[in-house]
């Protein structure tokens, strides 16, 4: 299934080398903690905060007079109205023709 949205550059860049990165920060793991001891083997990992698919999906908020409202996307609100649609087709007065 495709929704043609686009990815950004930082998200496609990370989800293609996705794979490379971790491996890098695996040999990194064992050269510190393992084989040099320069480092406490115990001590927290860093987690990787790589861009995905989220970007893309993700609400972007405006500010307006008096509050902050978060914008979706518009096949979000279009997915809504289609439950909508289905779930009320058969009720009188609830109709709605996408």
């Amino acid at each position: 299934m495709s929704s043609q949205v686009e990815v950004p550059g930082n998200a496609l860049k990370d989800l293609l080398e996705a794979g490379e990165i971790g491996k890098a920060h695996a040999r990194d793991f064992i050269h510190e903690r393992i084989e040099t001891n320069n480092a406490d083997f115990y001590v927290s990992i860093k987690k990787i905060k790589l861009q995905t698919f989220e970007v893309v999906s993700a609400a972007k908020k405006i500010k307006t007079k008096y509050n902050e409202v978060a914008m979706r996307s518009d096949r979000e609100t279009f997915a809504r109205l289609l439950v909508i649609q289905k779930k009320s087709w058969n009720q009188p007065g609830r109709r709605i023709d996408v």
